[in-house]
């Protein structure tokens, strides 16, 4: 062989090599998907590559296996220094942002990478893009579109990254980007083209079992969404199946059933996929807490509780800070708490309750705050413009008053039609600017009413509720106070998704407003909780208006879209304070707290009924303290005296 056909071959198994290991670190990285551990283990006894392309390559698989492992730290650990400024470091601190739940941050973070990368992947790629990277990059901002519900956005960037993995001859991945579209459309209400999106990832998966199991896990998340239970289920039973190699993904399926059965009410299935998804390995840290969390209240709904306290102390010990939102985490609490009470464990209950009351509470200050910051930021920017739109036309007075002026030295004779002039104009400039002022008082308003007005029911909210009792003073609470919960609400929105629940929060809250009475004080007090302040009733009147609220709400089925119906209840708590025969003053927090009380009795009796507070020995703060800690014991004591009301 001649001097250049040995430099040919030579060219030619060199580029064989890099093809090799470039098809190598792919393969390692959807194994991944399904083994991480395993894979790692693969990826650190590959030989180190030499090219900076390949080094980066090497960097982007082995940060993905690593937060596939649930380790944030390591994923982190391979782009120190500098190279977390790089297009794959920016990437993965995105990824570690938005499994913290900083979606703002992973957004940022992700837009950097992405103007990094797009001078080498656009239009087409060229020398210096990775495809893969650039289409994951895409597909993960995306998703945080998508978590800040701008679903266009997100839709628009799924369909770039579906274009660039086609483009790179990479069918595998689109499978998954697929689904993720799927997801998005009917979430969009739009489920036949859900429908069309997941039959062409399941063509695209054809033959590849991981990418099968993952098409079926959108296939369950979309019949979630549109409440269609049974094929959930059974896509997630064609996960197990398909994920014998993957126990990754097989956990996840696990986890979702474990979902399926508790919302059923079915804890003992729950705990025993829980329980097999847990013994299974592979696991991140996040879906690891998630199965405890699901096993805590398996356990607790079959009255074992040392265990699953047991349970509710491994999974905070792995929850790292910030991974779950105050409205995630909220909702882990409620399932807790719902739990502890329909078994009669008052303490655990209300330790849940009240925490997550405080978690929602956060969570609404907190939208409320940037609602409010918005709607500042619009009213500031409507003030400029009228102050500037109000110079321009004083200006335009000036000029014509300075030319009229100049007119008037060699045209005596209109001097009083230019005065009449100038009155008429500076009376239309006096015009512009009340009416400008008008329109920005009206703009102060609605920012007030906005600030006071949940927007779902167009109740008011719980800040609406605080300002009117700081408006009473320092004086006690008097007056009838209740406070309404929908019984089962979690299960509506898990089996049949949350545009269903937004119906039905809704509806009743239409039907409780028919109820009252205008001097009455009705809102939303959070997630499924309606507050009633009823000042002037007597005890007579209060146990009425109680069971009218609840014959209001459970008097027919709600009609949904579609033509569907759903029935419904509610339970309640009431009392009339100050309470007899003591009559100790309460502030009206602490008049929340004791309605609250006695809707967890009306839960624990069964639901679908009113639970009101007749009366209460409290002759001391140390009496009142012993019973709040202890209400059902107080009730078992004759110390609270307790009436139930009935819809019928």
């Amino acid at each position: 062989m001649n001097r250049l056909g040995r430099m040919l071959a030579l060219l030619l198994g060199l580029l064989a090599g890099l093809g090799a290991q470039a098809a190598g670190l792919q393969a390692l990285l959807e194994q991944g998907e399904g083994r991480p551990a395993e894979a790692l283990r693969a990826l650190r006894a590959l030989p180190e590559p030499q090219g900076e392309a390949e080094q980066a390559r090497r960097r982007h698989v082995e940060a993905s296996l690593q937060l596939f492992t649930g380790n944030s730290e390591a994923a982190l650990a391979v782009y120190p220094g500098s190279a977390a400024g790089s297009a794959g470091g920016l990437y993965v601190r995105a990824r570690v942002a938005r499994l913290s739940g900083r979606l703002d941050e992973a957004a940022a973070l992700l837009e950097r990478s992405l103007g990094l990368q797009r001078p080498f992947c656009e239009p087409n790629a060229q020398p210096g893009c990775d495809p893969r990277l650039y289409a994951e990059s895409l597909l993960q901002r995306a998703r945080v579109h998508d978590a800040q519900d701008e679903q266009q956005l997100a839709e628009q960037l799924l369909l770039r990254a579906l274009a660039v993995l086609r483009a790179a001859g990479l069918p595998g991945p689109t499978a998954p980007v697929l689904g993720d579209l799927a997801q998005l459309a009917q979430a969009q209400e739009r489920p036949e083209r859900a429908r069309e999106l997941l039959a062409e990832a399941a063509q695209q998966a054809s033959g590849l079992p991981l990418r099968q199991a993952q098409v079926k896990l959108a296939e369950a998340s979309v019949a979630r969404r549109d409440g269609r239970t049974e094929d959930r289920r059974q896509a997630l039973l064609a996960v197990l199946e398909l994920a014998v190699d993957a126990p990754r993904l097989a956990a996840v399926a696990r986890n979702n059933l474990s979902d399926l059965h508790l919302a059923a009410g079915e804890p003992a299935a729950a705990r025993r996929y829980a329980e097999q998804a847990l013994a299974g390995g592979d696991l991140d840290t996040v879906l690891e807490q998630t199965l405890r969390h699901n096993l805590a209240v398996s356990l607790i709904r079959l009255r074992e509780y040392e265990a699953a306290r047991a349970q509710i102390a491994l999974a905070e010990r792995l929850r790292p800070p910030q991974t779950l939102t105050d409205r995630e985490r909220a909702e882990e609490l409620r399932d807790l708490g719902s739990a502890w009470a329909a078994n009669g464990q008052w303490r655990e209950a209300l330790k849940a309750y009240h925490e997550e009351r405080r978690l929602t509470e956060q969570a609404d200050a907190r939208e409320r705050d940037n609602a409010l910051a918005a709607l500042r930021q619009d009213l500031a920017q409507r003030t400029q413009a009228a102050e500037m739109q109000l110079r321009r036309e004083r200006d335009a007075v000036l000029e014509r008053t300075l030319a009229n002026q100049r007119k008037l030295q060699w045209l005596g004779w209109g001097a009083a039609v230019l005065i009449g002039l100038c009155l008429l104009i500076g009376g239309l400039l006096w015009l512009g600017s009340r009416a400008a002022n008008q329109r920005l008082q009206r703009s102060r308003e609605q920012l007030q009413t906005l600030s006071e007005r949940d927007p779902l029911t167009q109740l008011g909210n719980r800040r609406a509720f605080q300002q009117a009792m700081t408006a009473r003073g320092e004086q006690p609470f008097e007056g009838g106070l209740l406070l309404i919960d929908l019984d089962h609400f979690k299960r509506i929105n898990d089996q049949l998704g949350h545009g269903v629940g937004d119906q039905v929060l809704q509806a009743v809250a239409q039907r409780l407003a028919a109820q009252v009475r205008k001097e009455d004080l009705l809102v939303r007090w959070g997630g499924e909780e309606f507050l009633l302040y009823a000042p002037g009733l007597n005890a007579v009147g209060l146990r009425h208006l109680a069971q009218r609220l609840l014959r209001a709400v459970e008097m027919e089925p709600l009609a949904l879209d579609g033509g569907r119906s759903l029935a419904v209840s509610a339970s309640l708590g009431f009392g009339l304070f100050p309470l007899p025969p003591d009559r100790p003053a309460f502030d009206w927090e602490r008049a929340v707290n004791w309605v609250d009380l006695a809707l967890y009795a009306a839960k624990n009796a069964g639901r679908a009924r009113g639970v009101g507070i007749l009366s209460a020995r409290l002759p001391d703060e140390r009496s009142l303290a012993q019973v709040e800690a202890d209400f059902e014991g107080a009730a078992l004591a004759d110390r609270v005296e307790l009436a139930q009301v009935v819809a019928r």
